[in-house]
């Protein structure tokens, strides 16, 4: 049996230099005994939404979003002990790997802590990142070899070498916040009734550096893009505004009952209708199409993994709460989250994504991207 350690960020350190890809099991205090229960599925019509809960995301983000994991740069050993947890975590609950050699990884190799070019033969200054891949088969004999794709970036940005206060930047909501929010959609899956089409999990690394992770995976996918009939990333739904904030800084941050729905309306009509169908029966959130204007200076469409999938002509639905106060500053912490809301969100992306994979044909491709 493992021992299980408490460790500070330096204690870390020292610990991992004895491993190669093992390090020890290590815990925060309130995240284990949350973790391995399991909701029977309610009968309901998505069947097992009632196992995302805000207890169960809080517990994973208390890990995934600690001062131990140093704030998870692109490499770091932060981002490799969270990579190990979510393949950990996937294991137990029966995930199948879709990553290299029958792991959960998909290894990326950096030169000069970058992205090596294709052939790259490189030895000197060479380190090594992952993607977390996890695959859920489907149970129609004909529909199983298409997949809904789930997503979200495990990265953020690390800690600052010098200065006073505070230096982790933690990103609990950036992107915490989805990370732990696919993890706990792949276990209301595993954990309950299966739909006819594949699921394919994927967890970005290098997100923050520029959509590193996710454009490796589109240019070396682990099943077929053309079998991948859409993709669903969620990047930051954990913050709410509340109803007496005046900071400028929470100007377009969204509400407890309201995120904002990015691409839904950029690709596929029909991808469309099923995500507002979806929400009028369910939970009714307040949808906010603000970034699906071609005018948006901002260019949120562009900045997060799922646009390396639209570019490949897949179509697709971005999750986010909007830019805030605490958006890349040590202030993105575990306290400020609100787990009502990111449930309600989680289990609304989850049954979106039960629904496509249930489709008797996949969603059309009627507006591709750049025309």
């Amino acid at each position: 049996m493992a021992q299980v350690q408490v460790l500070d960020f330096p204690e870390l350190i020292t610990v991992w230099k004895q491993y190669t890809f093992e390090p020890p099991m290590i815990c925060l205090s309130r995240t284990l005994p949350l973790l391995f229960l399991t909701v029977p599925a309610l009968g309901q019509k998505y069947p097992n939404d009632q196992a995302i809960t805000p207890d169960r995301l809080h517990a994973h983000l208390e890990y995934v979003a600690s001062d131990e994991m140093g704030g998870r740069d692109t490499p770091s050993l932060g981002l490799d002990l969270t990579s190990k947890y979510l393949a950990t975590q996937l294991n137990l609950w029966g995930a199948k790997p879709g990553g290299d050699g029958g792991s959960f990884f998909q290894k990326i190799k950096l030169v000069k802590n970058r992205p090596a070019a294709p052939g790259d033969t490189t030895t000197e200054g060479v380190t090594w990142t992952q993607n977390v891949v996890a695959i859920i088969p489907g149970t129609d004999p004909k529909l199983a070899k298409e997949y809904v794709a789930f997503g979200a970036h495990s990265d953020h940005i690390g800690t600052r070498k010098s200065g006073d206060g505070d230096r982790i930047y933690n990103g609990a909501d950036d992107d915490g916040s989805g990370t732990v929010a696919i993890l706990e959609i792949a276990h209301a899956f595993l954990t309950g009734k299966r739909p006819k089409r594949s699921l394919i999990f994927v967890w970005h690394c290098g997100e923050e550096k520029g959509l590193w992770g996710s454009k490796h995976f589109v240019d070396n996918p682990t099943v077929p893009l053309k079998d991948i009939v859409a993709q669903l990333n969620i990047d930051m739904i954990g913050r709410s505004k509340k109803s007496d904030d005046t900071n400028p800084a929470n100007k377009v941050l969204t509400g407890p009952h309201e995120i904002y729905v990015v691409g839904s309306t950029k690709m596929s009509t029909d991808l469309q209708r099923v995500s507002e169908a979806v929400n009028k029966s369910f939970l009714k959130l307040a949808f906010n199409y603000k970034y699906d204007d071609p005018k948006d200076t901002e260019n949120i469409f562009y900045r997060s993994d799922h646009y390396n999938y639209a570019a490949k002509g897949i179509p697709i639905i971005f999750y986010f709460d909007g830019v805030h106060e605490d958006y890349h500053r040590p202030g993105d912490e575990v306290s400020k989250i609100d787990f009502e809301k990111m449930a309600k969100v989680t289990r609304t992306v989850y049954a979106t994504g039960w629904t496509i994979a249930n489709l008797d044909k996949r969603p059309v491709v009627d507006k591709p991207l750049g025309q």
